[in-house]
């Protein structure tokens, strides 16, 4: 497997699941991923539903963290609650005008159309998270240098 260094200017945001952390619990979850992604803590950013895993990831050496929210109307609560640098949420959970605003950077998730994504993105989300991610870069303005 290549290394994350290999790519400086990539960030990767890397989950923490839920189910992970009910089986284990979440020192042990954040404890192993900073075990094994220790040399590459500067482009890593550690994303969870989970807020005490957000909230306990920065003591475990994780740089920046994004929590994924299931309600849109409590988003500024949320990160100021955790210290959240970002936050995910399924774009289904935004209405079709409103503006996409928060206290941090807003990623959307489960975006499979060009024009929605580009939608989204002129109405204030910081990025789209997809999982046609090849239909994507093919027929879009969004990636001119690929």
């Amino acid at each position: 497997m290549p290394s994350i260094k290999k790519f400086p200017q990539v960030n990767f945001f890397i989950e923490l699941k839920e189910e992970s952390i009910a089986r284990y619990g979440v020192d042990v979850c954040l404890a192993s991923m900073q075990l094994v992604l220790q040399n590459d803590m500067s482009t890593i950013i550690l994303i969870s539903f989970s807020e005490p895993a957000v909230t306990m990831a920065k003591s475990f050496g994780f740089l920046q963290t994004a929590l994924v929210i299931r309600d849109w109307g409590q988003r500024n609560l949320l990160t100021a609650r955790t210290q959240a640098d970002y936050i995910f949420v399924n774009h289904q959970r935004i209405g079709r005008t409103e503006r996409i605003e928060a206290n941090v950077p807003v990623i959307l998730y489960e975006i499979g159309d060009v024009l929605l994504a580009e939608n989204y993105l002129s109405r204030g989300a910081y990025a789209i998270e997809t999982f046609l991610i090849g239909d994507m870069i093919k027929h879009s303005s969004l990636f001119p240098a690929v």
